[in-house]
């Protein structure tokens, strides 16, 4: 439903979904029979919302176990993809594997583009969302980042539960920014 509310405009221009996809279907999986959905016709849903997020998308979509459900109804990946879409109502101008590989099954990489769709302007983000946001076109002040970085509480966990390399992570990023902002 987060998806759906968000897929008004599309947020940015590139979306790279690499190994997610089937996760956020498995949580979902709830939500589509309360809609009255088959779990292929949810996950056909799902997919075609987030192509509405963004006009370019680096999409990984694994193999079997993972969306098994899928593959027992599409003969391919790609028949999967154009189904999403067509739900959608989107039309890909690109459409294309750019890397496939053996790993846990066969995974492939796809570069899909809708070049109809315009991206909301970076400005206008922060009208959209509570949460601050990154982008190239407007450093958030030191503030918001660390603001990001420490997590949103109740959503992203508690800076406690932070690991070794989450404070190592995060200290990276808060001396990147500080050397950007200079």
């Amino acid at each position: 439903e987060m998806i759906r509310e968000m897929t008004k405009q599309p947020l940015c221009d590139l979306m790279i979904s690499l190994s997610v996809v089937h996760h956020i279907d498995t949580v979902s999986e709830k939500q589509y029979q309360a809609k009255g959905m088959e779990h292929v016709d949810g996950t056909i849903d799902l997919l075609g919302q987030i192509f509405k997020l963004a006009r370019t998308h680096i999409l990984e979509l694994p193999d079997n176990p993972w969306l098994s459900h899928m593959w027992k109804v599409f003969p391919s990946p790609k028949a999967a993809i154009l189904a999403a879409c067509e739900r959608a109502g989107l039309q890909p101008t690109t459409m294309e594997v750019v890397f496939r590989n053996e790993w846990y099954g066969s995974r492939e990489v796809w570069h899909i583009r809708f070049g109809d769709l315009v991206p909301v302007p970076p400005a206008a983000l922060r009208q959209r969302f509570s949460a601050p946001f990154l982008t190239c076109n407007s450093p958030l002040p030191l503030e918001d980042l660390t603001e990001v970085c420490e997590g949103v509480k109740g959503r992203t966990g508690e800076p406690e539960s932070f690991t070794d390399e989450d404070r190592r992570l995060r200290q990276e990023l808060l001396d990147a920014a500080r050397i950007h902002g200079q």
